[in-house]
């Protein structure tokens, strides 16, 4: 995972980039796909905004 708007553009394991976009939920992230990175969502790293319920899902 790679984030295309942090400063310096830094690279992530799955869990560290939801981790560090669960306020961010708006930032665009890329994938490596073994050749280059190609465009991807954070819901693909499970990083979900739920802005009710104080961030838990309605039930």
């Amino acid at each position: 995972w790679r984030c295309l708007d942090c400063i310096g553009r830094p690279s992530f394991c799955g869990e560290c980039c939801r981790e560090a976009h669960l306020r961010q939920p708006f930032h665009r992230v890329e994938t490596w796909n073994k050749m280059h990175y190609s465009p991807n969502w954070l819901w693909a790293a499970w990083c979900l905004h739920l802005p009710c319920h104080d961030g838990k899902p309605c039930p």
